[in-house]
Parts: structure tokens; C-alpha cells; sequence
């Protein structure tokens, strides 16, 4: 058991100094208040968009092909 809490402490040390070399996430703004068509024009600076259609078409294939599996 001393040894599992150890290896615990280890991998959470791990985590810990992995996660502070990362660049923190984008911020973006989004205003509710503008047409759809504007508002998430700030999200097409910050990501790529065809990047995240494919991404999200892969997710959405798992998911059926699971619940339909």
C-alpha cells in the first residue's frame, strides 16, 4: 500500500511540472449579443476550424458506432 502512495505522489509530481511547461489556452470572447454570424468569428483566429470539423466528426462517428454498435 506504501508503495502505491508513493507512485501515486510520483506520477501527481509528474503531472504537476508537465503542466506548467504547457502555454496556457486561448482566451476568446464571445458576444452573445452579436449576430451568429460575427460572434464566433473569434474563435477562426485562434483554431483551426477544418482541424476541429474532423475532430468533431470523429467523435460523433465513436459515439455511434458505439451506442449503434
Amino acid at each position: 500500500m506504501v508503495r502505491a502512495a508513493e507512485l501515486l505522489l510520483l506520477l501527481l509530481g509528474l503531472s504537476g511540472s508537465l503542466r506548467a511547461q504547457l502555454p496556457p489556452p486561448p482566451t476568446v470572447v464571445i458576444n452573445l449579443d452579436e449576430d451568429p454570424e460575427l460572434r464566433w468569428l473569434p474563435l477562426k483566429k485562434v483554431f483551426d476550424v477544418d482541424y476541429l470539423s474532423k475532430a468533431a466528426a470523429e467523435i460523433i462517428e465513436c459515439i455511434e458506432a458505439t451506442h449503434h454498435g
